[in-house]
């Protein structure tokens, strides 16, 4: 009877601690489709990046800005090389066309984009076995290698294994 106590308690442990490391920044439901979409986000400097989920394709987001006018389009197709922490690499490809936004300020020329990616469902297996330590972005004559926090990436690597458990 200790046995099975026992292991009940150690099983509600288990269950508990998975479920409390399913935080997201954004946990809400769709007003259209009634679905949720969740997401985590980090900042930092001139670059952003999103992991998500909206009606169950799983998505990077990746915002970044380079110096000087470009008119480079990232096409859907262009690749994202994810570099994780065990020396992994990982291709996945754009979701969608994404466009240079120029601006000209004080500072000088710059442009900025917003490109998003499509993490298919067996990628989330590998992102949840190690954190991200570099996301190399590019597309004709740009290349882009984004770093975040690893604090910041331990959070997507934990996103990827809640949303690998559903």
């Amino acid at each position: 009877m200790k046995k099975v106590i026992l292991s009940l308690f150690s099983l509600f442990i288990a269950f508990n601690s998975i479920a409390q490391n399913c935080k997201f920044d954004y946990d809400k439901e769709d007003k259209i489709t009634n679905k949720p979409v969740r997401y985590v986000f980090t900042k930092q400097n001139y670059k952003a990046a999103t992991f998500g989920n909206a009606d169950s394709i799983f998505y990077i987001n990746l915002s970044f800005i380079v110096n000087g006018q470009r008119r480079e389009i990232f096409q859907i197709g262009d690749e994202l090389l994810i570099k994780l922490k065990s020396g992994k690499v990982i291709k996945i490809y754009c979701l969608a066309n994404a466009a240079p936004v120029s601006q000209i300020n004080t500072n000088g020329v710059f442009t900025s984009y917003l490109v998003s990616y499509k993490v298919p469902k067996n990628i989330l297996s590998e992102l949840k076995e190690s954190p991200i330590t570099l996301f190399r972005v590019s597309s004709g004559e740009i290349s882009v290698d984004l770093e975040f926090k690893e604090k910041a990436m331990e959070k997507f690597r934990a996103t990827a294994a809640c949303f690998d458990q559903n």
